[in-house]
This record gives structure tokens, C-alpha cells and sequence, in this order.
């Protein structure tokens, strides 16, 4: 049996007196992570990878940074997928296994709106002297084609799958 595997949910970060700490937000419920899950959920974010991918990458990450491990990434994969903070599709091809992780996944198309982004656009420039050339690059809205266009606005009528859109 293949498997690949992909981060579920959207990243925040919480301030609290004590400092700083990542939560997870799956279906509008929190989920507090520690280092080494937040590490494993960063490298599957925007990502969908083998399991011996996900050992590549995480080794890569552990070996930049100076943080203390407590248990195995096998183990910190395990929780996350027990949690739902992590996803994984089973198959007898990968493309069977691609297809049961994305079939049950919704897109939720996020756009922010003129004035947030204004005013994003101004802090990163002024406040934090980020160049005007790299903060253009990175609020840049690429142009979409029509069938994009048309999935896009389909979202935010109704939840759609990942299958549901390939069939439209």
C-alpha cells in the first residue's frame, strides 16, 4: 500500500503572558502543537509527501536548528494524524493514494480585502523596511484563467471537494 501524507488546517500564532506558541485551527477548534509537531505540520503544509519524504525533510530541519527531541517523528506523525492536524491517503497506486487524500478535502478559497492589504503593504514597507520592489512581488495577484475564475467563484457559493472540482 502507497501513502502520502499533507497538513490539515491553518496555522496562528498565540500570545499569551508566557510568550508565543503555534496552534492549529481545524474545523474553527484549536490545537496547540509543541516544536517538533509544528516542525512535522510546517513541512506538510502546502506540501503532500511520503513518509520517507517527511524523514528527509524533518532530519534536514532538525540538523539547521538547535531544538531538543523528546520522541521520534514517527511518533509526532502519528499524534498529528490522530489529531487531524495531518491527512493521509492509502492506495495501490500513489495516484490511488492522491486520490483518497484529496477526495474528501474542501477548498475554502481566503482573500483578504483592499484595506488589510493596504495597509499590510505599508507596514512591511515602512515599519518593518521591507523594499518596495520585494512587498510588490509579494502582494502581486497573478492573473487567473477563466476555468479558475469559475472554480473560485463555485467555492464561495458551496464548499467543494477536490474531486468535485476536477470534474468541473
Amino acid at each position: 500500500m502507497k501513502m502520502l501524507y499533507t497538513a490539515n488546517g491553518r496555522y496562528i500564532r498565540c500570545c499569551t503572558e508566557e510568550g508565543t506558541r503555534p496552534v492549529i485551527i481545524v474545523c474553527e477548534k484549536e490545537y496547540e502543537v509543541d516544536v517538533q509537531e509544528f516542525m512535522l505540520w510546517s513541512i506538510l503544509n502546502w506540501r503532500i509527501l511520503r513518509e520517507d519524504e517527511i524523514g528527509s525533510y524533518y532530519e534536514k530541519m532538525v540538523s539547521n536548528i538547535n531544538v531538543t527531541i523528546h520522541r521520534s517523528w514517527q511518533d509526532c506523525v502519528q499524534r498529528l494524524l490522530v489529531r487531524g492536524l495531518i491527512v493521509a491517503g492509502t492506495g495501490d497506486t500513489e495516484y490511488d493514494a492522491l486520490y483518497d487524500l484529496l477526495a474528501c478535502r474542501f477548498i475554502i478559497p481566503i482573500g483578504a480585502a483592499w484595506p488589510l492589504r493596504v495597509l499590510s503593504f505599508l507596514k512591511l514597507t515602512f515599519l518593518e523596511g521591507i523594499s518596495w520592489k520585494i512587498t510588490r512581488r509579494l502582494f502581486h495577484v497573478d492573473a487567473r484563467s477563466s476555468c479558475e475564475k469559475k472554480v473560485i467563484r463555485l467555492a464561495r457559493q458551496t464548499p467543494l471537494s477536490c474531486a468535485e472540482i476536477i470534474k468541473s
